[in-house]
C-alpha cells in the first residue's frame, strides 16, 4: 500500500542517518523565530502540534547525503528548515479557514479555537514574519539569492494549488453528463494541485539540504525533484485516508466536496456524482467500499506508477 511505501522511505532515510538532535534543533530554531513577535501565545499552540516535520527529515537527509568539506554550516541549514516548518503552519491556518474545519491532526483547529479572523490575519504576519526573517538569516550570502527565489516560487505555487483546489468542487458544477464530468476533473488536474500545493514545499526544502551541502548543481536538482515527486505521494495518501473514518462527518474531504483522488478515479467504475452530493453514511461506506476493489488499486497504480517508479529509481540507489 502506498502508506507503508511511504513509511519504507522514511523508515530507510532514518536508519541511513540518525537525525533526532537535529531535529530538535529545527525545533528551538522555530521557538526562537516566533519568540518575539505577536500573538506568541496563539502561536505557541501551533508549535505544541509539532507533526512529523517530514520535510525537516528529507532536507536533512539530502545534506547529509552530499555533505563534503565545503559544505555550509548546517545551523543555517536548521534555521531554513524553521521557516519551512512555519510556512507550512501559516497555510494550514488559511486552509482550515477556506475548509470550514474544526480539527486539524485530532486537535482542534486554530480558527475553531481563535476564529477565523484571527486565523487569516496570524497566518498573513505568519508569512510575512518568516519571510523577513529568511532574508535576515541568509544575510547576503553567497546560495542566499538562489534560495530566497526558491523560497518566493515555493510560496507563491502553494497559494495557486490552494485556489486551484477551493475551486475544483463537484457543488460547483452543474449536473452534466458523465462524460463531460469525467473531461472536466481527471488525475492530471488533481495532480497538477498537488504539485503546487503540497510538492513545492517538499521540493524547496529538499532543495535546500541539497544546496546548503555544496555539491554540484545536478545533484540539488536531484534532490528538488525527489521533493516534489515524494510531496505528491504524500499528499495522495492523505486524501486516501480521509475515507478511512468510521464515521462519515469525520472526513472532510467528504464533507466540503473536496474532488480528490478516490473521487477521480471513481469516475470511471460509477456514477460517482449522486453519491458524493448526497451527504450520508450509506453513501460514505459505499464509497469506502469501491475504494477497497481492486479496480480502484488498479486504476490508482496506473495513475501514480512513474512517480512511485521515479522514488524508487532515486532514493533507493542512493540510500
Amino acid at each position: 500500500m502506498l502508506s507503508e511505501f511511504i513509511r519504507d522511505i522514511l523508515k530507510k532515510i532514518t536508519n541511513k542517518q540518525n537525525i533526532d538532535n537535529d531535529i530538535q534543533n529545527v525545533n528551538q530554531c522555530i521557538s526562537s523565530l516566533i519568540s518575539d513577535i505577536y500573538f506568541y501565545d496563539k502561536i505557541q499552540y501551533l508549535i505544541n502540534n509539532k507533526g512529523k516535520r517530514i520535510r525537516s527529515i528529507l532536507s536533512l537527509y539530502y545534506y547529509y547525503r552530499y555533505y563534503n568539506k565545503n559544505s555550509y554550516n548546517i545551523e543555517e541549514l536548521y534555521n531554513i528548515l524553521a521557516i519551512v516548518e512555519l510556512t507550512h503552519f501559516a497555510s494550514l491556518l488559511h486552509d482550515d479557514v477556506i475548509d470550514n474545519s474544526t480539527s486539524r491532526r485530532y486537535e482542534k483547529s486554530f480558527n475553531y479555537l481563535y476564529g477565523n479572523k484571527n486565523s487569516i490575519l496570524i497566518g498573513d504576519y505568519l508569512l510575512i514574519s518568516v519571510f523577513n526573517n529568511l532574508l535576515k538569516i541568509l544575510n547576503n550570502k553567497q546560495y542566499s539569492k538562489y534560495i530566497v527565489n526558491q523560497f518566493i516560487k515555493a510560496s507563491t505555487d502553494i497559494a495557486y494549488g490552494a485556489y486551484l483546489e477551493h475551486n475544483l468542487k463537484l457543488n460547483n458544477i452543474p449536473k452534466a453528463s458523465n462524460n463531460n464530468f469525467i473531461t472536466k476533473f481527471n488525475i492530471e488536474d488533481y495532480l497538477r494541485i498537488a504539485r503546487l500545493k503540497t510538492g513545492s514545499l517538499f521540493k524547496f526544502s529538499c532543495m535546500s539540504g541539497g544546496r546548503l551541502s555544496n555539491t554540484h548543481f545536478n545533484e540539488i536538482k536531484k534532490s528538488a525533484s525527489f521533493g516534489l515527486i515524494f510531496g505528491i505521494i504524500y499528499q495522495i495518501q492523505n486524501d486516501l485516508n480521509d475515507y478511512k473514518y468510521n464515521n462519515y462527518e469525520e472526513s472532510e474531504d467528504y464533507m466540503q466536496h473536496n474532488i480528490t483522488v478516490p473521487i477521480i478515479i471513481l469516475q470511471s467504475i460509477t456514477d460517482i456524482q449522486d453519491i458524493f452530493n448526497n451527504k450520508t453514511q450509506e453513501n460514505f461506506n459505499k464509497i469506502k467500499g469501491l475504494i477497497s476493489t481492486e479496480k480502484f488499486k488498479q486504476l490508482l497504480n496506473n495513475g501514480i506508477d512513474k512517480y512511485i517508479n521515479y522514488i524508487l529509481e532515486t532514493v533507493y540507489l542512493l540510500i
